[in-house]
């Protein structure tokens, strides 16, 4: 396969839309009644979107109540990730309990996303509380964002559903981590700071749609290192909790200390 650039984007895949791909790659395989559970990526290297990209689908194990399926994603000859899945037949409950939603606006509360460098194809966006990490000269806030997200048409299948929520968590928690530090925004990334995401996982708990409203909780957990450690809740509107996910993610000056705008469309 090989993705579409537009004009002005970054020839860089970004690691949750590999994880997207691979989910659906799995399902086309076969998996049966069961849904993913837990996807787990790791990018090793980036991604190009301008050369061909080759996934590789493993079955490692189908039993009546999981199973399990590893996909390599290859550029040119080289691995730039892996990716582990686990997939889950349904059960009935034993126990149940789950975190409470945050008391933040409903959808039709909150604003819509205007900046181009924070939308998602496919997906609309809207902010429950204000936050901008996308200026270097932003204000000072707590780690945390509260982002309602929709599909823009209805979504097919189950696992569309969770590959497509998948793709849409990634792309935030650097930003969140940089909320309560002045002087660094998204705007420098790529050109006077290093940022990049290094793994990631999303576990899901319950079925949604995806083209229904879903609140995504994000937490900036840590920062140190040349490292950043971000999680994320996802809930539907009636307080249900759907979908979990963590990052492991790159901030750190360039090594060689220079600009690298020149470079921005490719560098991490």
């Amino acid at each position: 396969m090989k993705p579409a650039l537009a004009a002005a984007e970054r020839d860089v895949v970004h690691g949750v839309d590999l994880m997207a791909w691979a989910m659906m790659a799995a399902e086309q395989e076969g998996l049966g009644e069961q849904v993913i559970k837990t996807a787990h990526g790791i990018f090793s290297r980036p991604t190009a979107r301008t050369a061909p990209i080759d996934l590789h689908v493993e079955h490692f194990h189908r039993g009546r109540a999981f199973g399990a399926d590893t996909i390599t994603v290859t550029q040119q000859g080289k691995n730039s990730a892996r990716i582990q899945l686990l997939s889950s037949a349904g059960e009935p409950d034993l126990i149940k309990h789950s975190p409470k939603m945050p008391v933040v606006p409903g959808p039709d509360d909150s604003d819509a996303f205007l900046d181009a460098a924070l939308g998602i194809p496919g997906i609309e966006l809207r902010s429950a509380t204000p936050f901008d990490y996308i200026s270097s000269d932003h204000p000072v806030l707590p780690s945390e964002t509260f982002v309602w997200i929709r599909a823009e048409a209805p979504v097919d299948s189950p696992i569309a559903n969770q590959a497509m929520l998948c793709a849409s968590t990634g792309t935030m928690l650097i930003g969140t981590a940089m909320l309560p530090h002045q002087g660094i925004g998204q705007d420098q990334a790529h050109r006077t700071i290093s940022t990049g995401v290094v793994s990631h996982t999303a576990t899901f708990h319950e079925p949604f749609a995806l083209s229904d409203w879903l609140l995504l909780a994000q937490e900036g957990t840590y920062a140190g290192g040349g490292r950043v450690h971000g999680r994320g809740l996802v809930f539907d509107q009636s307080g249900a909790l759907v979908a979990s996910f963590v990052q492991d993610a790159i901030i750190r000056h360039f090594n060689d200390g220079r600009d690298h705008s020149a470079e921005a469309a490719t560098v991490m």
